[in-house]
């Protein structure tokens, strides 16, 4: 089977840990590092035959429009997460509207091509959300979102109503929610990000394989800054800290193991070859 490899687009200043100390104001003036861990990632993509799924922050495309058109020229696939990565619920409808069309029309003047899918900062789709969110989504004419965060452990955006599997929404839209696993009361993360980070590489190993005997593809994610040992390292409050630089030296050698284990492809590919992991409509 293959599983989802997908990657959000953004530098080191531009995540929620680190938001107590870096505003958006400050954005300019920090240190680009993008390129460090996404060439890395590029490389080791390049290695395993992997076509990925790469989610732009509108910011980071203004910032290096050559590194997008790099990743486009690589053959993987150039989704949208917003411009300035912010959460759906610090806006109003109107401002993700604006968001949103400056996100994709910038990375379509990059590469030329249609844009399918977003991924919300924050995995920031949720049951208050998604009404409007989606709605304006479907304005776009995008093919689906992966911004679902299906479980009751994330500690700010959960959404445990949603269906876990692939599915279309009312709207017409796919949904690719991030992969969980049913145990007793909670419903887990399967793998990526933090998760992938913080977690013995037998626990992601098995999680990944729990998804293929239940016959569905499991979405793993993945940020350029997290294989960047090298990053400014801020004066965070503790749990900040652990959730920003915990477990980045040795990423790359579990990522390596990873992708050397099971097989992976873009969001476009699956849904263009298999419809058969897409479920029923839900409200």
């Amino acid at each position: 089977m293959q599983h989802l490899f997908t990657v959000d687009l953004e530098d080191w200043y531009c995540t929620r840990a680190v938001e107590s100390v870096i505003v958006r104001s400050d954005w300019r003036s920090c240190e680009s590092r993008i390129r460090v861990g996404t060439l890395k990632l590029l490389d080791l993509l390049d290695k395993r035959g992997i076509e990925a799924t790469f989610f732009v922050l509108g910011y980071v495309a203004t910032r290096d429009p050559e590194l997008v058109q790099e990743i486009d020229d690589r053959g993987h696939e150039i989704a949208t997460h917003g411009y300035a990565h912010r959460s759906l619920e610090e806006m109003f409808p109107e401002e993700f509207r604006d968001d949103l069309r400056h996100s994709i029309t910038i990375v379509q003047n990059i590469t030329g091509k249609d844009v399918l899918g977003f991924r919300a900062p924050n995995f920031s789709l949720t049951k208050k959300t998604a009404p409007w969110a989606l709605e304006i989504l479907g304005e776009f004419h995008l093919r689906y979102d992966s911004s679902v965060f299906p479980s009751n452990t994330h500690p700010v955006h959960s959404f445990v109503e949603e269906s876990p599997i692939i599915h279309q929404l009312s709207n017409g839209m796919i949904e690719v929610p991030i992969s969980c696993v049913d145990l007793f009361r909670f419903r887990l993360p399967a793998t990526g990000g933090a998760y992938f980070r913080h977690s013995p590489f037998w626990l992601s190993a098995s999680l990944i394989e729990w998804c293929e005997r239940h016959g569905t593809p499991a979405l793993f994610f993945i940020h350029p800054w997290e294989l960047d040992p090298e990053q400014p390292r801020l004066r965070l409050p503790l749990l900040q800290r652990v959730r920003q630089y915990r477990g980045i030296e040795s990423l790359y050698e579990k990522l390596d193991r990873l992708t050397d284990r099971f097989q992976f492809t873009s969001i476009r590919r699956l849904l263009s070859e298999n419809n058969q992991f897409v479920g029923t409509s839900t409200p």
